[in-house]
């Protein structure tokens, strides 16, 4: 392996970078804030919370420390922007990622979301019940269920503290903007207030969660072109196009059996490295986008459907 590509490039580029992304992702929260009422708000809610999915892949890399040349420099921007910005306690996130990392596709595995059925009409399902935040509360209900919780995940409310006091500062903003388009403070008030738990509050709970769930699925679940397997998981790359990359494979996501892999590879080096190592090692030659696996994953025919009470752990089945 070259060394290059565990090489970080420089800080700069990484703050700019963020920053770009990060302004990108939330602008439709201030847009909507200072518009009307409209179908203006509902493509703003349908943005930011498709796109607010990438945020959610820069909360990853900032858990592998390869933002910023620094390890504290990751931790930073991952503790107290990136995680408050999607309400989450960062250090129970990393600690169920590495679990993650350690036991993909067998007993212990911390992510269950790509074994989600979508062929058919369940993809339309998984939409509704995210619509209805039900996926979102059975993700929360897991994640404080005492037995799937990881004894290494630190119980204190630091998190909480510090998500607080982000939030408060964040609607503060979407308040000073919604003013600035309303100039009237009840009715800055009332719009502010409607933005701030519509696209945003909202956009997480619902839309977020659906594509996170469908990026999970493209890349672990079994039944389309990959790589390899690992258990009952799958291991794939992806070839993304400019929108795929935005939505599903953000800061590296694209090539996520080669972070897979080699984790420790920053995730602007990972599309390079994988064309170099495909080369000699073709499962990690990127097969299909991430669109066109889903689809896949949509219309096959012979399924494999996870069956915990079965200990082979699968099962086939023709639809």
């Amino acid at each position: 392996m070259n060394a290059k590509y565990f090489v970080k490039r420089a800080d700069l580029i990484s703050l700019l970078v963020v920053i770009g992304h990060l302004s990108l992702t939330v602008l439709p929260v201030y847009v909507a804030a200072y518009s009307k009422l409209g179908w203006l708000t509902v493509a703003c809610w349908i943005f930011f919370g498709g796109a607010a999915n990438g945020i959610a892949n820069l909360m990853h890399e900032c858990c592998h420390y390869h933002v910023f040349k620094r390890k504290k420099g990751s931790e930073i921007l991952g503790r107290y922007l990136v995680a408050p910005l999607l309400v989450a306690d960062f250090e129970s996130y990393r600690e169920r990622h590495w679990a993650h990392h350690k036991h993909l596709g067998v007993e212990g595995e911390t992510k269950d979301a790509y074994l989600i059925d979508i062929h058919g009409k369940n993809l339309f399902l998984l939409l509704i019940r995210s619509l209805f935040m039900l996926e979102m509360f059975k993700k929360f209900a897991k994640q404080i269920n005492p037995e799937t919780v990881h004894d290494e995940v630190h119980k204190d409310y630091h998190w909480l503290r510090t998500t607080i006091l982000f939030q408060t500062i964040f609607f503060s903003t979407i308040l000073l903007t919604a003013y600035v388009g309303h100039p009237v403070w009840r009715d800055a008030l009332i719009h502010g207030s409607l933005i701030y738990a519509f696209v945003y509050c909202y956009g997480l709970i619902s839309l977020t969660v659906f594509m996170a769930d469908l990026r999970a699925i493209a890349e672990h679940q079994l039944n389309a072109d990959q790589g390899a397997q690992e258990g009952y998981a799958a291991l794939r790359n992806f070839k993304c196009n400019l929108f795929e990359r935005f939505f599903f494979g953000a800061y590296g996501f694209g090539e996520h059996y080669t972070h897979h892999k080699i984790p420790g590879i920053p995730y602007y080096h990972l599309k390079e490295a994988t064309e170099n190592i495909s080369c000699k090692d073709n499962t990690l030659e990127p097969l299909n986008s991430y669109l066109g696996t889903l689809k896949k994953l949509t219309q096959y025919r012979e399924s494999i459907v996870i069956n915990p009470d079965n200990d082979s752990r699968s099962e086939k089945r023709v639809v």
